[in-house]
């Protein structure tokens, strides 16, 4: 799980979540509210102004934009029209969460009396299922060039700085150094004029793609001035944009700084430099989780030797080939014996601290090893380990057979370096599909892992939804709480008869503890002595029979410690 972590990890929590509403869920109130509001677990975006309540019929009855009432940016609400008839009504939201991350759900209330069912459910509604399959995929592409584009360009300049340039300055095995340096210049230039290019066009998909994820329309719809204007006022397309912004200014000032050694041009150069290379932490979970400072040091330093593994890569395999044909042989593998030896201690102390915050900021995104193979993030670290561990054994390779074969080519004055250069290829290839993995852990999560206090989960039951809280969640006695709603309508799902559970811990063995429900209200079911004594995850089984012949199982895992 250490290596999983090699390349940029996300830090991967529960997303925003309702904790309370108002009107209250399945509420029935006298008149029409002012406001319908959604209170979060954290902070979520409202650009969107997708808060939006629905008549039974299907009719929208709120007015105005989504808005934050008293500035509180964990609240997002929306008028009401002042006069509603009697009956029910449907109140969804679809917003996005702190990370980044699009969440929606809803509920139904009712003005003086409960009417008609809603004919669409609260899923329709709130447009959960809506979004084309390539949008997602949009984000992911996206989000893997805006990484290789941070790592390859950061990585050049040290390359550049801490390789190339005391190579030049030793001098060993060229006649003309200033004839070499130049030519490595104006091939690295060409690199970031393409590098840029493609983090202008990462910045701007992502942003279309964004928003066209969190008001559920295609890709193409995303680009509408409407949607695209919005999604720039959130934080991911603040942080995107000004990305965006850093790309152009690397386009048009890498020639200056690289090839004409303009001490202008190479401020501006680093300037936008140290804004992509905190693009990862800005926009994603390190921003997000507390202590933020420290998380978000981390995945700077994180981003910072990664890069500098794979710029290096990128640089011996595109700038270093072109210069060595400048030079004769044995001078050309002579010199990428030398590149390879003093590359190799730097991409070596790179995978040390790659290993050190990668282990800190896995023990945060994961608090057990089952969810790597549980969970559909724990799944896509278990990709991207294979892949990096393939990797380690190749810079194994190139460090113990391809650098002394080297030299021992150059002393024979032998023409064949082609082990290195395929060697560096492959590395290549495989981070390639590295940060393809790593795009995708962006768009998972973990399990919660609350440490303490109630814990929730919701899933479906039969014909019913259930939302199972266990209190404290702590060893010792517990009680559960069985909230039984009806999905279509958001109401109390009252066609229970008995309901049932049964507490099992894999590891010691214990269990399944059985017990029986009591009925505390309407769609209401209370264990009070759950006797969850031991530290560990638990695995909840809810039974709930609804005739003599029908019964409906749901099992849940809870984390108690």
């Amino acid at each position: 799980m250490v290596a999983a972590q090699l390349i940029i990890p996300s830090l991967a929590h529960a997303h925003a979540q309702v904790e309370r509403t108002v009107p209250a869920l399945g509420a029935v109130v006298k008149s029409a509210p002012p406001a319908v509001v959604f209170t979060f677990s954290e902070a979520v975006e409202g650009a969107f102004g997708s808060v939006r309540v629905f008549s039974a019929t299907g009719q929208r009855v709120d007015q105005g934009g989504s808005f934050h009432p008293g500035g509180h940016s964990d609240q997002i609400a929306v008028g009401v029209q002042r006069v509603l008839a009697e009956g029910s009504y449907t109140a969804t939201y679809r917003v996005v969460s702190a990370d980044s991350h699009v969440v929606s759900g809803g509920f139904v209330f009712s003005v003086v009396r409960t009417g008609q069912s809603p004919r669409q459910s609260v899923a329709q509604l709130a447009g959960s299922s809506a979004v084309d399959t390539s949008v997602d995929a949009t984000l992911g592409v996206a989000r893997a060039i805006q990484f290789l584009a941070i790592a390859i360009a950061v990585g050049a300049v040290v390359f550049l700085l801490a390789v190339w340039r005391p190579e030049m300055a030793a001098a060993r095995h060229r006649r003309q150094p200033e004839t070499l340096d130049a030519a490595f210049r104006i091939r690295t230039a060409k690199l970031f004029m393409a590098v840029a290019s493609a983090g202008i066009a990462a910045s701007l998909f992502g942003i279309v793609a964004q928003g066209a994820l969190a008001t559920g329309v295609s890709v193409f719809g995303g680009t509408r001035p409407s949607v695209f204007s919005a999604t720039i006022e959130t934080r991911f397309g603040v942080i995107w944009s000004l990305a965006a912004v850093a790309w152009t200014v690397i386009a048009l000032v890498a020639n200056r700084s690289l090839r004409d050694r303009r001490r202008w041009a190479s401020v501006l150069l680093s300037a936008a430099l140290a804004l992509v290379v905190a693009i990862p932490a800005l926009s994603g979970h390190a921003a997000t989780v507390e202590p933020i400072g420290l998380f978000g040091a981390l995945n700077l330093v994180h981003v910072v030797s990664v890069s500098v593994w794979v710029g290096g890569l990128v640089c011996l395999a595109s700038a270093l080939p072109a210069v060595s044909r400048l030079l004769a042989e044995p001078q050309r593998v002579a010199l990428s014996a030398s590149i390879l030896t003093r590359f190799s201690p730097i991409a070596l102390g790179s995978v040390i601290v790659i290993l050190l915050t990668g282990l800190i900021q896995s023990l945060v995104a994961l608090d057990s090893f089952e969810q790597v193979t549980t969970t559909a993030y724990g799944r896509a670290l278990l990709v991207k380990a294979g892949l990096l561990l393939i990797l380690i054994a190749l810079g194994f390779v190139q460090r113990r057979l391809v650098i002394p074969r080297l030299k021992s080519i150059a002393n024979l004055q032998d023409k064949s370096d082609c082990l290195g250069r395929r060697v560096v290829i492959a590395e290549i290839g495989l981070l390639i599909l590295v940060f393809v993995a790593t795009a995708a852990l962006a768009a998972y999560s973990p399990s919660d892992q609350p440490s303490s206090g109630p814990i929730s989960r919701t899933a479906s039951i039969g014909p019913a939804q259930i939302q199972l809280t266990v209190d404290p969640a702590k060893p010792g006695i517990n009680q559960i709480h069985i909230y039984l709603i009806n999905p279509r309508t958001g109401a109390q799902f009252t066609a229970a008869r008995e309901v049932l559970a049964a507490e099992t811990l894999a590891e010691p063995s214990v269990g399944p503890l059985r017990q029986s429900a009591r009925k505390a209200g309407p769609g209401h079911w209370i264990i009070g002595d759950a006797r969850m004594t031991m530290q560990g995850r638990w695995s909840v089984r809810i039974s709930m029979r609804v005739s003599e012949f029908d019964e409906y199982s749901v099992e849940e895992e809870i984390p108690i410690g």
